[in-house]
């Protein structure tokens, strides 16, 4: 080893760097300073996948629910205001809907309705549940325009729907 460090004085001069530079860390604590900032940072990263997998899993579910909605618009029954039926109104999820052409009874279950804003429902135990939201105008209005709306202020729709 003596012979080798006599023909490589570099490679001591190295050692000896190394020895001014490690032996003060571990004296003041650094290297446990240093190993926790590495495990905070491991943890965060860690944390910002699964946030970043939360994001894409729930990007997905609106996706899906958008189809949902976008479909549910093609044969729904639109939601229309208790004190004027010729005017729409957003649905409440998890409130009854009256049917429109019964006046006092709700809508039973199994009915598929949507309101002006792309909410839509299925009733369900005698509630609005189920909800899929569509940002579509074009389906929500192609709906509004089935039941007679024309997309004017003044538009009224013409048919007998439920209320809420």
């Amino acid at each position: 080893m003596q012979a080798w460090l006599k023909h490589n004085p570099i490679a001591l001069i190295g050692i000896g760097i190394l020895a001014i530079g490690f032996v003060p860390k571990m004296l003041s604590g650094e290297f446990q300073r240093d190993a926790a900032v590495s495990q905070q940072l491991t943890e965060q990263r860690k944390a910002d996948e699964m946030n970043a997998q939360r994001m894409a899993i729930a990007q997905e579910n609106r996706k899906t629910l958008e189809r949902i909605a976008n479909e549910r618009y093609n044969g729904c029954t639109l939601i229309v205001r208790a004190d004027d039926h010729t005017k729409a109104t957003g649905l409440a999820i998890g409130s009854p809907v009256l049917d429109g052409s019964r006046p006092g009874v709700n809508l039973a279950d199994g009915v598929t309705v949507c309101d002006q804003n792309g909410v839509t429902a299925i009733i369900t135990n005698g509630v609005a549940a189920e909800p899929a939201v569509t940002t579509d105008r074009a389906v929500v209005e192609s709906a509004l325009r089935r039941f007679g709306y024309d997309g004017t202020l003044a538009g009224k729709l013409h048919y007998s729907a439920p209320k809420q």
